[in-house]
């Protein structure tokens, strides 16, 4: 089966010297999956500039020569920002790049075309939904909105691994920031755009930060206001599809939230979908959802999900994606998206991201305590505190305040133990470091929690969880929308101090994980309980992801796992050693714990290298 997303992507073919001519017989083995030969009115070719872009949404013309866009994903809210067709979008583009970019809404990857200023702008949506990535390739760049088209290009049979990206992987669950997982392609980060001209090298610029937000106190009912206007905004504009569209609802304060403004606003969805897990399993979340879908009079439809489904998905669907998947919620998703496809209904609204926006996870919460006691020891205050340990202190020590993420698969003892040399001895305190250096130029009044949210919109939010959901979602016709990853509300989010995030029930700021239950998401809360059935605010935190551990007691489910990993060509790659296997399977959990995450990623690893004939 081949790879996940099948639509033609964004392609565009730049020359990096006057003397190159982009011809036919150059350009056509370029897209030879999408185009049998060669046909001019495909391409918009500035000859004079050497800049080519495969099948444009728009041609403009001139005395300076041909200019045009290629435009790929959806954009929202456009007439409120001032342009409301592609040609006017295109006068804003050329007008200022940054202001525009700063304005659009929706998931996109653009190239845009200037032949007046002789300017090719490249950008990729301010959460990440889409990927644009690059390769040099002799005397030409390549620019694709896909990665694999990059991965051989023609006269190649196997890809070469970017070393760099599989340790970060190992670590992290994503490519080396900036990289990809093969050696020589790179990727634009969310939140950029890259710009060229001809004969001058490729610049990479940021144009969207979640920092430097005014804040606004929960308390306050401005706070309730924004969050809502924002939330509505978002779901309305997202889902808009002529069947109608969906809740994922897992029963939780998030997707509940949302079902809740979509009703009050008289948006009401077609359904809300829930999925269901063997009789038992903990992560079981209908009867959560049965109660919220009554409450609010919408059709609940459960997909059930097992452990034959499952490995099914992961072999047809979830194994084959562009990229190695590290988020293993992949798997209730592609099941989420099959059901839709049964039910002929073309978009999904989920609640995903308010627990990385409003600070719903335990990484948050030890890192802030982190924070905390390293400015006791330094007796200033605790952003102070991590941004001198950036600014000042080089040692290894000063890495370890740096929050690395939500996603952590092994850590450095492990990667020391399980690494062939010399990579057992490489770390990733620098590349962290230069991240954090960042958000400290772009708002130096920064706490360590807003760098933390910050960090997840620039890694984990695009580069490992939407790096896997959005692929599923095409490859069965499904478009998604996550109102929580609207940039505006967003950079609200971001705002909250740590004296906003983590309080009792009552109001009282407390890190002590049993007195912030039965959720950490204070402030979000305070915008749900006026909304919302007490017996849903108040519910027990869960996590809703499938059981893979326990899957792995079922024998026909773990012999093809461990089929799959230990005969990979991942072992031939010289990196990693099999113990590091054999490991993780003599003390794997039987729930969501440290070695089934690690099980995940050599599962996932492994199927990459195999599905790309990686070396």
């Amino acid at each position: 089966m081949k790879p996940a997303r099948l639509g033609v992507p964004l392609l565009v073919v730049a020359a990096r010297h006057a003397h190159v001519t982009l011809s036919p017989e150059l350009l056509q083995p370029l897209v030879a999956r999408w185009s049998e030969k060669f046909a001019a009115e495909e391409w918009l070719i500035d000859a004079q500039a050497g800049i080519a872009l495969f099948r444009p949404n728009l041609r403009c013309g001139g005395d300076d020569g041909p200019g045009g866009m290629v435009l790929r994903g959806n954009l929202r809210s456009t007439d409120a920002n001032g342009f409301g067709t592609i040609e006017q979008l295109e006068m804003r583009l050329s007008a200022d790049p940054v202001a525009a970019l700063r304005e659009i809404r929706g998931d996109f990857a653009l190239a845009h075309w200037d032949a007046a200023h002789r300017r090719l702008i490249v950008a990729r949506d301010q959460l990440g939904r889409r990927t644009i990535f690059q390769r040099v390739q002799d005397d030409i760049i390549l620019f694709c909105s896909e990665p694999s088209p990059l991965w051989t290009l023609p006269g190649e049979d196997d890809v070469v691994v970017d070393r760099r990206s599989l340790f970060w992987f190992l670590a992290f669950g994503g490519p080396l920031p900036g990289a990809s997982m093969v050696d020589g392609v790179t990727q634009l980060r969310a939140g950029h755009f890259l710009r060229w001209s001809p004969s001058l090298p490729v610049e990479e610029t940021r144009y969207w930060t979640p920092l430097g937000h005014e804040r606004i106190d929960p308390r306050d009912s401005a706070f309730d206001t924004a969050v809502t206007e924002r939330l509505g905004a978002a779901l309305v504009g997202e889902n808009d599809g002529e069947r109608g569209f969906a809740i994922a609802l897992s029963g939780g304060t998030d997707s509940s939230l949302l079902l809740a403004l979509a009703v009050a606003l008289g948006h009401r969805p077609r359904f809300a979908a829930n999925v269901r897990f063997e009789t038992g399993v903990d992560a079981n979340e209908d009867a959560y959802a049965a109660y919220v879908a009554r409450a609010f009079g919408v059709p609940l439809k459960c997909v059930t999900l097992d452990a034959r489904a499952g490995l099914t998905l992961f072999e047809q669907v979830i194994g084959n994606l562009p990229e190695p998947c590290a988020a293993w919620a992949a798997m209730s998703h592609a099941a989420l998206m099959q059901g839709m496809r049964e039910e002929c209904c073309d978009h999904l609204c989920s609640g995903y991201g308010a627990d990385e926006m409003f600070g719903g996870y335990d990484q948050y919460r030890i890192a802030a305590g982190t924070a905390v006691r390293a400015a006791a020891r330094r007796g200033s205050t605790p952003g102070r505190a991590l941004h001198d340990a950036v600014a000042l202190d080089p040692s290894a020590l000063a890495g370890k305040t740096f929050f690395t993420g939500i996603a952590r698969f092994f850590n450095d003892a492990a990667l020391a133990r399980y690494l062939h040399p010399p990579y057992d001895r490489w770390r990733q305190s620098l590349w962290q470091r230069a991240f954090y250096e960042e958000c400290y130029r772009l708002d130096p009044g920064a706490e360590p929690v807003q760098t933390m949210v910050a960090h997840e919109c620039q890694h984990r939010i695009p580069d490992i969880v939407l790096k896997s959901f959005e692929p599923i979602a095409e490859r069965y016709g499904v478009a998604t929308g996550y109102p929580f990853l609207d940039p505006d509300l967003c950079r609200t989010a971001a705002a909250l101090t740590l004296t906003d995030r983590y309080r009792t029930p009552g109001g009282e700021f407390t890190l002590d994980r049993r007195r912030l239950l039965p959720d950490y998401k204070w402030a979000l809360g305070q915008v749900a309980r006026t909304r919302l059935p007490p017996a849903i605010v108040a519910r027990s935190r869960k996590s809703y992801t499938a059981p893979f551990a326990l899957w792995m007691r079922e024998p026909y489910f773990a012999r093809r796992v461990l089929e799959m990993i230990a005969d990979s060509r991942l072992w031939d790659l010289g990196m990693l050693r099999r113990t590091a296997l054999d490991e993780t399977i003599a003390h794997l959990e039987a729930g969501p714990g440290r070695h089934a995450h690690q099980l995940w990623c050599l599962l996932v690893l492994a199927r990459w290298c195999d599905l790309y004939r990686a070396r």
